[in-house]
Parts: structure tokens; sequence; C-alpha cells
């Protein structure tokens, strides 16, 4: 398979100020397109926009199904890293699932009435009309 390298080159946008003839032309999207992909893949040192990103969303989704890692919470109970005194269940509470839930119900909860009214005056007589006919139960 070929070895694609991909170059991230500092372009900042281009000026908004121009005619509208030179921002229908397809150097100025390309321009757009080159400032949005080094603004979020630009390397600050060993950091990536998109990436950090991405991680964060993926740590959070841990935390929302009660999944987050408890190194953190042994190493504070740790007395000189040993643990073996403790006898304590390590896996996490899900709390914000209980949250989710309520937030879910409470938007399935609302319902709505919808109502239509003709346009027209002999609309509503047409359709009744049309309903009768066809003998619909």
């Amino acid at each position: 398979m070929k070895d694609v390298k991909i170059n991230v080159s500092s372009v900042g946008f281009p000026s908004q100020f121009v005619s509208d003839k030179e921002k229908s032309s397809d150097n100025f999207g390309l321009q757009i397109g080159q400032a949005i992909q080094y603004e979020w893949f630009k390397k600050d040192g060993n950091q990536c926009r998109y990436y950090n990103q991405s991680r964060e969303f993926q740590r959070l989704r841990l935390y929302a199904r009660g999944e987050q890692s408890v190194n953190k919470y042994k190493n504070e109970l740790a007395v000189d890293g040993d643990l073996s005194y403790l006898n304590l269940d390590w896996t996490p509470v899900p709390v914000i699932p209980k949250f989710v839930d309520v937030v879910v119900n409470g938007m399935n909860d609302r319902l709505f009435d919808v109502k239509a009214y003709a346009t027209r005056s002999g609309s509503s007589k047409r359709y009744t009309r049309n309903c009768s006919e066809r003998n619909w139960s």
C-alpha cells in the first residue's frame, strides 16, 4: 500500500473583503479548506486539537457509562503505594447514567398536538367526501 504523507502547512484564512467573483473561485475555497485543516491538525509540540478533543470525548463517554479509570482514586488512598490493607470494591458507581435517563425521559414525555387547518374552504369538504367514498374504517 502506498504511504501517504499529509503535509499541514501554516496557512491563514484569506481576506473576507474580496469580491464575490473571487470568493466563488476554486482557489478561494481551497485556501479556506487549508486554513481549517491547519487550525484543526497543526501540531503544537506534541498536541493536536482534533485528537485532543477526540480523547476528551472518549474520556467523558467513559464517565457517562460509569467505566472511568479508578487509578487516580487508588493513588490517593495508597500509603507508600501499598493497597493490600484496603479491602475496597473499586468498581465506580455509575451516577451520570441516572441523570442521562432523567433528561432523556423528560424529552420523551413531551406530547405535541398537531393542529392542521385547510387553507381553502373546499379542501375539507373534498377530503371528507373522498374518505367516505373509500369506506375507510
